[in-house]
């Protein structure tokens, strides 16, 4: 696993979306959510969606921290 990841939680009929954070090889953290979808699709693809942006921005800040410092 990556260290940021995704997952889907269906509690009643709802379905929720994580971002999640490896911090070490036993705890993970959510690092963002969204709750209340109707379906698991629909979850899954705000998911992974969000995924891609949240990597993309964080490795723009690192790229431009380096060039910084």
């Amino acid at each position: 696993m990556a260290k940021y990841n995704y997952r889907l939680v269906q509690k009643d009929k709802t379905w929720t979306a994580e971002i999640i954070r490896k911090q070490t090889s036993k705890k993970m953290f959510v690092t963002k959510h969204k709750d209340k979808f109707a379906t698991e699709q629909e979850a899954d693809v705000w998911a992974k969606a969000e995924l891609d942006s949240f990597v993309t921005t964080l490795n723009e800040r690192r790229r431009v921290a380096k060039l910084n410092s």
